[in-house]
């Protein structure tokens, strides 16, 4: 069987199943490691998880597309610096929280906006994103 016939039979099992990934194993006759690239590409081809949100390919990323973006506040630091590490925090607790930790990763998210005020001692951040996985 090969390898695009394969990834076309788990596509089309993964349909069937529901659209879940983890009780359905098709494996190719010839070897583990083309199932390891069928897994890959079922991962990167599969942009919609359920989450009751649009979503669109960024690259090699999943994102929201529906121009649902999250926000987080940070606490008052005694550098920018901190701020803006606390206020990504903050987004990224309440992205997991919310949709899982595949979404929580600030770094990655899309149509990132970091706002900061004070100056000296003081500061606060916050940070506004749209999630990616």
């Amino acid at each position: 069987m090969s390898l695009s016939r394969s990834l076309h039979v788990l596509i089309a099992g993964i349909m069937v199943a529901g659209g879940s990934l983890s009780p359905l194993t098709i494996e190719p006759a010839d070897a583990a490691r083309k199932k390891v690239k069928i897994q890959r590409a079922v991962r990167l081809a599969a942009c919609n998880p359920g989450t009751f949100h649009s979503e669109a390919r960024v690259g090699a990323r999943c994102c929201f597309s529906d121009g649902h973006s999250h926000y987080g506040a940070g606490d008052t630091e005694i550098s920018k610096e901190r701020a803006m590490m606390s206020a990504a925090r903050a987004w990224s607790s309440f992205t997991v929280w919310e949709y899982g930790r595949s979404y929580g990763n600030a770094s990655i998210a899309i149509a990132k906006n970091m706002q900061c005020s004070g100056g000296g001692r003081a500061w606060t951040c916050s940070f506004e994103a749209t999630p990616c996985r």
